[in-house]
């Protein structure tokens, strides 16, 4: 039996979060019970523009100039994806009325893994064809597949990555990383779309949908092991 452990789930949108950046007070009001740390990050041009990572526990909002992040880390099997919606969702109502701006893309993204042993290592060597290649068994793997399905009448890049690795336990200090395979999804719109069209409301459902996609995808490669 494999069983996938999620790691984190994240939120993306990208636009002009000005409106956010310039009444950050406001917004950290909204979000009571978070701890806010201001950060720097340089533009393409050299600029130096403010950021904001508001963290509480296992979830985070962080807001850029032309980018914010909703982060949610799981906490054991008894966590859900429905905990990472029921997060994104207030972090988008209490964020709303302060955006002044629509956005032009949308992303989910997703890290888990599996514990890494023989016989899931060689399925899944075969089931990419890794084997086949050069004829004989692999020890490393790294694969990154893009399919550009419709979802909800958007152009999407679905992303999977499957890839070796390690992980530590948080507070494990002395022990070996354990080897895992990591299946991950980043599945966003396209790049070259930049059409400002999505309310943030809508770009939450959007969200909803492609998290569902990665689930799919995810779930394919889980029965073929």
């Amino acid at each position: 039996m494999n069983n996938l452990v999620n790691v984190q789930s994240v939120f993306s949108v990208f636009g002009n979060f000005s409106s956010l950046v310039s009444n950050i007070e406001a917004v950290k009001k909204e979000f009571e019970g978070f701890e806010t740390v201001n950060q720097q990050e340089t533009l393409p041009n050299g600029l130096q523009v403010p950021f904001y990572v508001l963290h509480k526990e296992n979830k985070a909002v962080v807001i850029r100039a032309s980018r914010m992040d909703v982060q949610y880390g799981y906490n054991g099997d008894s966590d859900s994806f429905d905990h990472f919606l029921e997060f994104s969702f207030e972090a988008v109502n209490k964020l709303d009325s302060h955006l002044t701006s629509k956005l032009n893309r949308v992303s989910y993204s997703n890290v888990a893994f599996l514990e890494r042993n023989a016989e899931n290592f060689k399925k899944l060597s075969e089931i990419f064809s890794a084997n086949n290649v050069f004829g004989k068994d692999v020890c490393e793997l790294q694969v990154r597949l893009n399919n550009i399905v419709e979802v909800d009448n958007e152009s999407i890049n679905a992303v999977f990555l499957t890839q070796d690795g390690h992980v530590s336990k948080k507070g494990a200090q002395g022990q070996a990383p354990q080897a895992v395979i990591f299946l991950n999804n980043d599945i966003n719109t396209l790049a070259e779309n930049r059409e400002a069209r999505f309310a943030l409301k809508d770009a939450y459902k959007l969200m909803s949908d492609l998290l569902m996609l990665a689930n799919e995808r995810t779930n394919k490669v889980l029965e073929k092991l």
